[in-house]
């Protein structure tokens, strides 16, 4: 993946302070480490397994501010900026934060970044003198920037041809129940379940379905991560329909089943994922017995019955036979 940064400003959103001060004038791309560290947060919003896909309402705010950014970058952006620093000032259960906005152009093609770098409390030294000589002190210091290993907690790239939203996200509780401020609120778009999430249903549907007919089928739950991996590797995507068909294959009405409860969970029939690699991800599967024994295994081994069998005995327990091994090592 490509970045290409062509324009940023940073605005400060401090509501401790009287006003939010907004800048008059861009940051200088000149500078290597300014632009690395654009970037590197670009991609992380980007690649967020986390992230969610978003269309924005017809009327939201920054929509129409879209074109203006264009045209006018400065005034554009403050005209963002001031609309999340509003939303800052009716909810003090929101943090304050300095508001990145960028123009950057991904694979080549353009985009408006929107980055919140919340406020939060960490430590330093300071240094003192007095009469007896120089006293170093722990005072607490409020960080600013996340750096460039961790990671963003509120951000979206907006595509300028599409307008297609791409974001992370974190709840807040505002008057009294958590709300997606960041997507309902500022940007005004709705949202579908994350790369994360969609798994997390895929797999807790497979488990529900394997209880119910298939007296609790461990393999039945882990070939939902051999078929993401498979889907994966083949299209770079994942297909409900295929997961599905991969786990249930004997027996259509279950898949159908199946297929269901994941769709009314909120789960895309195809869930795009991001990433040059996406399937690195699921490429080990994890198996620990009842009598605390834990396995892991590349997905190649996994799914190789000349390498790795699985037996159902007749009293019910299960064997699990390792083949063709030429060298253990303890670790």
């Amino acid at each position: 993946m490509e970045v290409k940064v062509k324009k940023a400003v940073l605005h400060v959103l401090d509501t401790n302070g009287a006003l939010p001060v907004y800048s008059q004038q861009t940051l200088d791309l000149s500078e290597e480490a300014v632009t690395s560290f654009i970037i590197t947060h670009v991609k992380k919003i980007h690649e967020d397994e986390s992230g969610r896909r978003g269309e924005f309402w017809d009327n939201a705010v920054v929509r129409a501010q879209l074109s203006a950014l264009q045209n006018d970058f400065i005034e554009g952006s403050s005209q963002i900026a001031g609309h999340l620093y509003s939303l800052l000032r009716e909810h003090c259960e929101i943090p304050g934060a300095d508001l990145l906005v960028a123009l950057v152009d991904i694979d080549e093609a353009p985009h408006a970044a929107i980055i919140k770098f919340n406020y939060k409390t960490g430590y330093t030294h300071y240094i003192d003198y007095d009469e007896a000589g120089t006293n170093n002190k722990i005072i607490v210091h409020r960080v600013i920037f996340a750096s460039e290993n961790q990671k963003i907690e509120e951000g979206a790239l907006i595509s300028l041809r599409t307008e297609a939203v791409r974001l992370v996200e974190k709840a807040y509780e505002l008057n009294g129940e958590k709300q997606d401020y960041f997507s309902e609120l500022f940007l005004q778009c709705k949202t579908n379940m994350s790369q994360k999430e969609s798994v997390k249903v895929l797999n807790a549907a497979a488990k529900e379905i394997a209880k119910r007919y298939y007296n609790d089928d461990f393999q039945r739950t882990s070939a939902v991560k051999t078929a993401i991996y498979d889907c994966l590797e083949a299209e770079g995507a994942i297909d409900v329909d295929r997961i599905a068909g991969a786990c249930f294959k004997e027996d259509p009405v279950i898949q159908q089943e199946y297929v269901q409860a994941v769709r009314q969970a909120g789960v895309a029939a195809t869930i795009a994922v991001a990433g040059e690699t996406p399937e690195r991800k699921f490429s080990k599967q994890r198996i620990k017995t009842d009598s605390g024994i834990e396995l892991s295994m590349p997905m190649e081994v996994y799914k190789n019955r000349e390498q790795v069998e699985f037996i159902n005995n007749p009293d019910g327990t299960i064997s699990i036979v390792l083949k063709n091994i030429g060298k253990i090592t303890n670790r």
